[in-house]
């Protein structure tokens, strides 16, 4: 079967020898609209009348949508569109529907009295009836957990305990999880050379390919900071210069 690709208003549309009969191979032509997404580089790839697996139709039903969000304008969304409750004819991408639904519960942190979360609101497990926001409500499942860190030998952890990945059936802190994720990684800063950093390693963007500790990496940002404002300063400069030559 001989397959032909045309691309018409953005959108990449497969043409076979037999476009208007129905394609029983739908493994093979699934396998294509994939194949050709990643070499084409694009996600708008259409085969009209082939099956397609549900991750595809995906894919395929959110290039076809061209919708934008009401709230931030983005006209890519996290899975599908949502209709938004307050905006009339509105629609909203993932993230906003969310932070929709969560004003509209009107509901109140008990913890720290907050109006907003960031995900979802939860029941609290200790106050029965009181609802948490995100944060508190991790806050409060460390607080409540028998669990201790295998490193420090704390049993508090600034967020969720998580499984450690040398020790068997053993659970770090969040300090200590990043500790040992720092002295697994075998990484090294290619600017002072330490095998070791106080957070996470960072991409170098002068240097591809090369990591930073987050000492370097706070150092070097700032620096590139400072020169893209002198650069931007120097091109206001030089502006003012040649409005005030053609006067």
């Amino acid at each position: 079967m001989r397959v032909e690709t045309r691309e018409r208003e953005g959108v990449l549309y497969a043409y076979t020898d037999h476009t208007h009969t129905h394609i029983t191979n739908s493994l093979f032509v699934c396998l294509f609209v994939c194949l050709l997404r990643t070499i084409k580089n694009t996600r708008k790839t259409v085969i009209p009348g082939a099956d397609i697996c549900q991750a595809c139709y995906r894919v395929e039903t959110l290039a076809l949508a061209d919708k934008q969000c009401a709230t931030c304008d983005s006209r890519k969304t996290n899975g599908c569109w949502y209709r938004s409750k307050v905006i009339q004819g509105g629609s909203l991408c993932r993230k906003c529907y969310n932070k929709e639904l969560t004003k509209l519960q009107d509901k109140t942190c008990g913890a720290c009295g907050a109006t907003e979360t960031t995900a979802s609101w939860y029941n609290s497990h200790v106050k029965i009836g009181v609802s948490l926001c995100h944060r508190c409500y991790y806050r409060e499942r460390a607080t409540i957990s028998t669990k201790s860190c295998v490193a420090c030998g704390s049993d508090k952890t600034s967020g969720s305990w998580l499984k450690s990945k040398t020790v068997d059936d053993a659970y770090l802190c969040v300090n200590c999880y990043y500790k040992e994720l720092v002295a697994l990684s075998g990484k090294e800063c290619s600017s002072c050379d330490s095998t070791t950093t106080s957070s996470i390693w960072y991409n170098s963007k002068e240097e591809k390919g090369k990591y930073l500790c987050a000492k370097c990496y706070s150092r070097d940002r700032k620096r590139l900071l400072r020169e893209q404002k002198e650069q931007e300063q120097g091109k206001a400069g030089r502006k003012t210069t040649t409005t005030a030559k053609k006067k």
